[in-house]
């Protein structure tokens, strides 16, 4: 919790985008979802944020872009894998690299 705290709203959303990004990358999306809501939702209700639905949109929409990046961040690129068989994991991730990195940032500042 303390890793995605911070006293501004805007550098706690970048922390929520950026961690649920990265741990989407190695768990399901689904899974990082799961872990983040209820530390998210402690935080904003700690901080007496107006609303939580910009942070939970976060993780949501990052998560999912974090799942991109592996062979194993979602079924999808699993399925890829095991189709082409010439494709290696960190191969998958050095392809997908930058693709992640752009999605990450445009939807960190929207």
């Amino acid at each position: 919790e303390r890793l995605l705290d911070s006293s501004s709203p805007v550098r706690a959303l970048v922390k929520v985008c950026a961690c649920s990004a990265a741990m989407s990358a190695f768990l399901l999306n689904d899974t990082t979802c799961f872990v983040l809501t209820p530390t998210v939702l402690g935080i904003c209700d700690r901080r007496g944020a107006r609303s939580a639905l910009p942070f939970l949109l976060a993780v949501s929409t990052s998560s999912n872009i974090g799942s991109s990046l592996t062979t194993i961040g979602n079924p999808q690129n699993a399925l890829i894998a095991s189709i082409c068989p010439g494709i290696t994991f960190l191969g998958f991730a050095r392809a997908m690299l930058a693709p992640v990195a752009v999605g990450l940032l445009l939807n960190t500042a929207a």
